[in-house]
């Protein structure tokens, strides 16, 4: 950055649904009283402290970033692969076949 400084950029944003509904976040709805907040799932996937804990291992893992000058021979960086992170990620998992279904209905594929 010029100056050896650096630089924030700041966007804000509003997500509407089809309906033309307004997602809130959570402090919005709070100050409105509301405790529902984002967008209720159709499908909803309870998961065990055990699977909280491997999908946020998972997620962690595979957000690290690494220097360019990384050593890999002195600490090895884990990555998960797809098929490693769909079994870690039950959600996820799920929400991709629901996608997926629904591009086979509408003939998209």
């Amino acid at each position: 950055y010029p100056g050896g400084g650096a630089q924030l950029k700041y966007t804000m944003a509003y997500y509407h649904l089809p309906s033309g509904q307004r997602v809130n976040d959570r402090h919005s709805a709070e100050k409105l009283g509301k405790k529902d907040w984002g967008i209720m799932p159709d499908i909803k996937i309870e998961l065990s402290r055990d699977e909280i804990k491997k999908r946020l291992d998972t997620e962690r893992d595979n957000d690290i970033l690494a220097a360019a000058n990384h050593d890999k021979n002195k600490q090895k960086l884990i990555r998960h692969n797809l098929a490693e992170t769909l079994d870690a990620d039950k959600q996820l998992a799920v929400g991709i076949l629901v996608a997926k279904t629904k591009i086979i209905e509408l003939g998209l594929k």
